[in-house]
């Protein structure tokens, strides 16, 4: 019995030291951490994380019959042989070596941009046509060894798609009205006629020289449940249908068992 309880009292003490051992490496892994990211380093990435500006330019670029990009000013732009077209470039400005970027897009594909990429501290990429609304999620991180991957700051660009409103006749007039804007970086969810029934509001005050911002810009209540009933009436119906098809089966059930208890 004596041997026995020599050897549970050493146990209890190997495990005792393991612990404080285990616990002494943690503290001395965090007293690092601590002195090599300490706070003077993480507000100079601060700093650097603030000063990039960040933004988006749409663009005229022509094609050749090859896929050569060519931009305005090089003689091309009224020659037959190439193909236009208008894209958005999203950029950023003033990276440094201390910092990098990632962009994440809608299907969580992400990018990463660092100094090396820049050119005298700028960075851009094509971010595609102007057929959507694309949303990009910005995260600027430390690339600084002492700090390495801390996120320093989020962001989000929504990229503009083109207004096919633009075009309305009294939009030449009132360019600057909410549906008469040629890019657009929220969707316009009132239907084309209300569209046209408030530019063809907001066109005549022009002519009786009242300020086109007093139009109410807001969508109607009824004009948005309308709006979301021309998206959603297909799934309305099939759970209106399930639900008749549910109670019928019920019915049915509850008819042959009362049957059943008469017999």
């Amino acid at each position: 019995m004596v041997e026995y309880s020599y050897s549970k009292n050493g146990l209890v003490i190997f495990v005792k030291r393991f612990f404080s051992f285990f616990l002494f490496l943690l503290m001395i892994q965090a007293v690092s951490a601590a002195s090599t990211c300490d706070y003077s380093e993480q507000v100079r990435l601060q700093r650097s994380a603030a000063n990039v500006k960040m933004s988006y330019e749409i663009r005229n670029i022509w094609y050749d019959q090859n896929g050569n990009v060519f931009t305005e000013g090089e003689g091309i732009e009224n020659n037959a042989l190439y193909t236009p077209s208008s894209r958005v470039y999203v950029y950023f400005l003033n990276v440094t070596n201390d910092i990098f970027i990632e962009v994440e897009d809608e299907s969580r594909r992400v990018q990463t941009f660092s100094y090396q990429n820049a050119l005298n501290g700028e960075v851009e990429f094509d971010a595609g046509d102007l057929s959507n609304i694309h949303e990009y999620k910005i995260r600027i991180l430390s690339n600084s060894s002492r700090c390495m991957g801390d996120n320093l700051r989020t962001s989000t660009i929504f990229t503009p798609m083109y207004n096919v409103y633009h075009e309305q006749t009294e939009c030449k007039y009132i360019p600057n009205y909410e549906y008469c804007k040629e890019y657009i970086t929220s969707p316009i969810l009132a239907t084309a006629e209300v569209v046209r029934k408030r530019t063809g509001e907001a066109y005549n005050r022009y002519l009786n020289n009242i300020p086109v911002e007093t139009v109410v810009k807001e969508v109607p209540f009824w004009d948005q449940i309308g709006f979301w009933f021309q998206n959603v009436w297909i799934y309305f119906a099939l759970a209106l249908g399930l639900f008749f098809l549910m109670a019928i089966v019920v019915i049915i059930v509850v008819i042959r068992k009362r049957k059943k208890e008469i017999l």
